[in-house]
Parts: structure tokens; C-alpha cells; sequence
């Protein structure tokens, strides 16, 4: 019993141990990304400041969470289930340590958010900072971003749990798919907006437009749990596999 124990707390050692090394990356690319400002500030003068050290680390938490998705969990649930823990106990666990964990990268970027403005606002009182004007932050959207970060991380590490290193692949696939194919979505909107892609896509704000905003917060709210129930039952049933 304590053999089992020992084995289901290092899975998640493991996982708090890639929890810290998550923050450690995205420091890096905080401060990348401030140096890298101001090396465009000496050069080119602008007229307004953007938080890029932030940006920076943002990126970097969404490449992190996506590979601890897919890698981390099918560890974690190889080790613990196989070590004889119930999948329920370790659902649970699993899912309230990466909201925990969530939550602080969260508050994380946050804070590089105002000490990125703080700082460039104190050094260049000239600069203007513009992206408050758009960037609009409510407890509604935070959570939502959060539980549509919770869905993609779980998902993906259900599908390399499930269907092995084909499952990988198609993860791989998916997200090498929406980081490159966002500016080319875009570039495809400005030329042909009329085309099959354009009708979807703005057929789709239409629609969300329609229904209201708090409508559609609902909206995507259900969804986003309705996954998380889906994934859950789905998990409850899965085996021990090797990849």
C-alpha cells in the first residue's frame, strides 16, 4: 500500500516539477521579450509601448500546457492507475491540481503584465499605452479562457492516452495547425471575404452577435463542461497503456 502511495505522489512530484519549470520558461521569455523591446525602442522610436515580455511568456505557457497535456497526464495515469489507484481519485486530482496550477500561471502573467507596463510607462513617459483601451479583463472571460485551457490540455492527453502515438501525431498536427494557419485564416478573410471560408467564419460572429454576450459566455461555458463530462466518463473507462 505505501509502495502505491509513493508511486501516485511522484506522478504528481513530476507534475509540480513541470509546474516550476513552466514558470522558470516563461520567465525567460519575459525578460527576452522586455530586451527585445527595447532594443525596438533605441532603433525605431515608436510611439506607443506593447507588452511583449508578456506576450512572450504567454506563448510559452500555451506551448508548455499543451505538451504537459499531452505527455504529462499519460504519465500520471499510467503510474498511479497502474500502481493500483482508482481512475475517479485520480481524475480528480489530476483536474483540481491543473486548474491550481492554471490559476497561478494565470496570476503569473498577470503580474508581468503590470510590472511590463509599470516599468516602460515609468522609463518612457512619452510612450503611450494603448492595449488597456482594448483589452477588457472580467472574472467571466478569465474563467472561460481557463476552462477552454483545462478542455485542450485534457483532451489532448486523453487522445495520446487513447489511441498512443497515433494520437500524438494528430495532436501535433492539430496544434502546429492553428498556430500557423491563424495569420493565413486571416490573410484568406482580407482577399475574399465572400468566400466559403468568410461566410463561416462571419457567420459565426453573426451568430454570436445575435444571441448577446452574456448569451454567448453561457453558451461557451456549456460546451467547455459538457467536454470536461465527456472526458471524465471517457476516462473512467480507460486502460493502462504503453506507449
Amino acid at each position: 500500500m505505501n509502495k502505491r502511495i509513493k508511486a501516485v505522489t511522484n506522478a504528481f512530484s513530476y507534475f509540480k516539477d513541470n509546474l516550476i519549470l513552466d514558470l522558470f520558461l516563461e520567465l525567460v521569455g519575459f525578460v527576452v521579450g522586455i530586451f527585445l523591446f527595447l532594443i525596438i525602442f533605441w532603433k525605431e522610436k515608436p510611439d506607443t509601448a506593447f507588452p511583449l515580455g508578456t506576450l512572450m511568456a504567454g506563448i510559452i505557457f500555451a506551448i508548455c500546457t499543451f505538451l504537459t497535456g499531452m505527455v504529462g497526464f499519460v504519465r500520471q495515469f499510467n503510474v498511479a492507475v497502474g500502481m493500483g489507484c482508482v481512475r475517479k481519485k485520480f481524475l480528480q486530482a489530476y483536474l483540481g491540481t491543473t486548474i491550481a496550477f492554471l490559476v497561478i500561471d494565470a496570476l503569473v502573467l498577470l503580474l508581468y503584465y503590470c510590472i511590463e507596463k509599470a516599468w516602460y510607462l515609468g522609463m518612457f513617459p512619452e510612450l503611450v499605452w494603448k492595449l488597456t483601451d482594448k483589452l477588457s479583463i472580467s472574472p467571466v472571460k478569465v474563467i472561460l479562457i481557463l476552462l477552454v485551457i483545462l478542455v485542450i490540455k485534457f483532451g489532448s492527453g486523453m487522445i495520446v492516452l487513447h489511441f498512443g502515438n497515433k494520437g500524438m501525431i494528430v495532436c501535433w498536427i492539430l496544434y502546429l495547425a492553428s498556430s500557423l494557419g491563424v495569420s493565413r485564416v486571416a490573410e484568406i478573410l482580407s482577399e475574399n471575404p465572400n468566400g466559403i471560408l468568410g461566410k463561416i467564419i462571419y457567420g459565426m460572429v453573426d451568430f454570436f452577435r445575435s444571441i448577446g454576450q452574456n448569451a454567448g459566455y453561457a453558451l461557451g461555458y456549456l460546451v467547455c463542461i459538457g467536454l470536461l463530462v465527456i472526458l471524465i466518463r471517457a476516462g473512467l473507462k480507460e486502460e493502462v497503456r504503453q506507449m
